[in-house]
């Protein structure tokens, strides 16, 4: 394992700040000095250290929550009054993969695995999220068609979803099963917008065909290893 990753997976930083620990001269390797991003530690006989204390990796832990509305998926914001990880017992750093805004709800992954989290997050991995989305207004299928077809432009930038299916009409609107593979802000519901209608619910329900199940809002569990071990095997 490169020096920085090794630094990054004990907990002390995030990766990009642990190439600098090195480049500053403050690690070592064995009571030896090392500047060179390009070391490699040996986890089973090298003892890396940081300012003379040494450096142990960090348990890995994987959750799955139900984000109600309300909560932020933050963990910066000194005046977020509720945020999605202190819906977790204290297991400690943990952050969330990927953001659902403030009225949103449903499907978030927490965790400390900064390799998992790449591959939920970067464009290149192409991971599928499922949301439904209860809307006030009317729109028709063919227009939901042409944004999966063609996509639209808002503001400079371009939209376009794998999948966007009316469910059913409810009272004053519908409900929209939404399919994206991308990770653009608030994008379905800028897209609402562009199409005239209101957003009164929005629910991610599934991602990378892991799905929310029976969790009520509020509450989560552990990933399973076979759900780990699907996601990381999505590695390339």
């Amino acid at each position: 394992m490169r020096i920085a990753k090794y630094i990054a997976a004990c907990g002390v930083c995030s990766r990009r700040k642990a190439e600098e620990l090195v480049n500053e001269g403050l690690i070592t390797i064995n009571n030896h000095k090392v500047s060179d991003l390009s070391t490699k530690v040996d986890v089973d006989k090298d003892e890396v250290r940081y300012r003379r204390k040494p450096l142990v990796l960090e348990k890995k832990f994987y959750y799955l929550l139900n984000k109600p509305i309300g909560y932020v998926c933050t963990n910066d914001d000194p005046f977020a009054e509720k945020k999605t990880i202190d819906l977790i017992p204290d297991k400690g750093r943990l952050y969330t993969v990927g953001r659902l805004d403030k009225p949103s709800e449903g499907l978030i992954v927490l965790t400390n695995d900064g390799d998992l989290a790449k591959i939920m997050t970067h464009p290149s991995y192409e991971l599928e999220k499922k949301y439904r989305v209860t809307v006030k207004g009317h729109v028709s299928q063919r227009k939901l068609d042409y944004i999966v077809s063609d996509g639209i432009s808002i503001e400079g930038v371009n939209y376009r979803v794998l999948d966007a299916r009316i469910k059913k009409q409810v009272p004053g609107g519908f409900m929209i099963n939404f399919t994206l593979n991308e990770g653009k802000n608030r994008e379905i519901r800028k897209i609402c917008q562009f199409l005239d209608l209101q957003v009164k619910r929005l629910r991610r329900y599934e991602i990378a065909g892991i799905t929310i199940g029976k969790l009520p809002p509020g509450a989560w569990r552990p990933m399973t290893q076979a759900e780990v071990r699907f996601l990381k095997k999505l590695d390339k």
